[in-house]
């Protein structure tokens, strides 16, 4: 009943194991999850609002780059009207235009058939005069993309023949002559937008504090041109990207916040503080349902073991009233004939049927009455002895006793019994044994028993043995017959007193036969063992294991002060 109950123990133990070890998987699986919906919301957030934010520069920047553009417009109209100008009337002009611009315009020029003719102010550009755009590899393409299209192109930021970085745009001028022939190519329009200015003036470094900024897409290539201002290593950050509209052409701002997108949400720890509270919660659960099960479980142990203890209890009440009878029926016999004899014989003797006393048939008569009383006062000793045991009535008499001689004295004892029935008995190598604890009365009275049998139940001619040995700390006595043996049907139940199968064979044919009981319940009390080996027809051999020194037999069985007188024989 122990074992299935911590076999159930441990199950129960196992599955709640395993379920924790599940529900904290599934805790930290929904605190991970929760948190990546939360950085995700995060990071959705933070993208617009940089959208947003960047959103206001690009505004900027498209609104102050166009309107530094349109002063081409005002002069290619002024430059269609008066195509021979010469520099001091373009320098007037010119002069005009800019005292309405923001001051980031660094001068205005005319390009007439393609070279450099006019520039305002003259002062700090006078190396751009005279250039001729189709001798200067790195500006002609974008000279000859304008013409070709007949727009506005936007170049650069690029660094300047004058100096510094510049933004410029050219606007090809045709004049019509007015014969409708096709109009031919005046030159070129053009201005000069100072870069850092236009940095400056955007916000760009404001933005610069709280982003990581690229301008992409130098000569209004858009997202596909080269960084021209800013951190190349944002665009491998999953940047947000707004496209900066142009006259002609855009540019691209790609941005990341200074410390990057977020890493964790604001919510971490309260999805943390969640999956914790949630395990704790599912651990309680798991636990209470385990101590219930457990519960359950010892109930059910409890119940299953009341019912087997009922049962056993049942069982062994109606196996004792089955004894009760047996023995009852038994010794009715039992007692009756040795009684009756006594009372044949003595009332033959009383009344005298053969004679005056003196008779030799009186004499055998008197033989009988005295047998049939010897063997009545045995049968009540036998019960006597086996009730007082039962009851806990027996102390023993603790003593040094010496085997070897006690063995002797045993053998002497029953030796004329065997001698009667030619039976040869002998003892193996008793001396040199050492001494036990043992009550010495109890211990001869053990012998008497299984020596009596073996004469008893050997046949004539026959041969029992007594083996003695000691290893260690415990004395062996065997007993070997080679009687008629025991079936193994019977072997299990040979030392239970008061029932059919403990009578044969070893068992008197005039008696219950008690003396194994009797002589394995002193053993007990010695805390001993009563060994029993035995083939039908082949013989028995009985075997008596002892503890030399054991502390129950010093302490003296159970202390009730009583003594017991063992007989001599069984």
């Amino acid at each position: 009943m122990q074992y299935l109950l911590g076999s159930a123990m441990r199950t129960q133990f196992t599955t709640s194991l395993v379920r924790i070890a599940i529900l904290a998987a599934a805790c930290a699986l929904g605190g991970f999850l929760a948190e990546q919906y939360a950085l995700r919301s995060a990071a959705t957030d933070s993208r617009l609002q940089t959208a947003e934010d960047i959103g206001k520069l690009r505004s900027r920047m498209e609104s102050l780059l166009n309107a530094d553009i349109q002063l081409i417009r005002g002069l290619i109209s002024y430059v269609k009207a008066r195509p021979d100008l010469d520099q001091k009337e373009f320098s007037a002009v010119a002069a005009d235009l800019l005292g309405s611009a923001g001051g980031r315009v660094r001068n205005l020029g005319l390009a007439r058939d393609l070279v450099i003719s006019h520039v305002y102010p003259v002062t700090g550009n006078e190396k751009a005069i005279g250039l001729d755009y189709r001798k200067t590899p790195a500006q002609w393409p974008q000279v000859e993309r304008a013409i070709r299209d007949n727009a506005v192109v936007i170049a650069g930021p690029l660094n300047l023949v004058q100096g510094g970085v510049g933004i410029i745009a050219r606007f090809p001028v045709y004049i019509d002559p007015g014969d409708r022939t096709r109009p031919t190519l005046w030159g070129l329009v053009s201005t000069v937008i100072d870069f850092d200015s236009f940095v400056r003036d955007t916000g760009l470094p404001e933005y610069r504090e709280r982003y990581r900024l690229a301008l992409i897409g130098r000569n209004g290539l858009g997202r596909d041109g080269e960084v021209f201002w800013g951190e190349a290593s944002v665009l491998g950050a999953d940047p947000v990207y707004l496209d900066v509209n142009l006259v002609s052409g855009t540019w691209a701002i790609a941005a990341e916040p200074a410390n990057g997108w977020p890493r964790r949400s604001g919510l971490l720890w309260v999805n943390v503080a969640g999956a914790l509270a949630l395990f704790a919660l599912g651990a309680a659960v798991i636990y209470a349902n385990m101590r219930y099960d457990l519960e359950t479980e010892r109930t059910t142990a409890l119940l299953q073991r009341a019912r087997l203890e009922a049962e056993a209890a049942k069982d062994a009440a109606q196996q004792a009233n089955r004894a009760k009878s047996e023995f009852l029926t038994a010794m009715s016999h039992e007692l009756r004939t040795p009684l009756n004899a006594i009372l044949g014989f003595s009332d033959i003797l009383y009344n005298q049927y053969f004679g005056p006393p003196g008779s030799g048939k009186y004499r055998e008569y008197a033989h009988d009455i005295h047998s049939s009383a010897k063997h009545l006062l045995e049968l009540v000793n036998d019960v006597l002895d086996i009730s007082a045991i039962e009851a806990g009535k027996t102390a023993l008499e603790v003593e040094t006793v010496d085997v070897g001689k006690l063995i002797a004295e045993s053998v002497l004892t029953v030796r004329e019994r065997a001698a009667e029935k030619g039976i040869s008995l002998t003892v193996e190598a008793s001396d040199g044994l050492p001494p036990i604890l043992a009550d010495r009365r109890a211990i001869k009275q053990v012998l008497l028993n299984l020596l009596s049998n073996a004469v008893k139940f050997t046949p004539e001619g026959g041969d029992v043995r007594v083996v003695p040995s000691a290893a260690g700390n415990v004395l062996e006595i065997a007993v070997a017959d080679t009687g008629v043996g025991i079936a193994p049907d019977r072997l299990p139940h040979i030392m239970n007193p008061f029932t059919e199968e403990s009578r044969n064979p070893y068992t008197s044919d005039r008696g219950w036969g008690l003396g194994l009981s009797i002589s394995k319940s002193l053993i007990d009390l010695h805390d001993g063992e009563v060994i029993i080996q035995s083939r039908l027809g082949h013989g028995t051999t009985v075997t008596v294991r002892l503890l030399l020194d054991h502390p129950s037999a010093a302490e003296g069985g159970d202390g009730s002060g009583l003594s017991f007188s063992w007989g001599q024989e069984y």
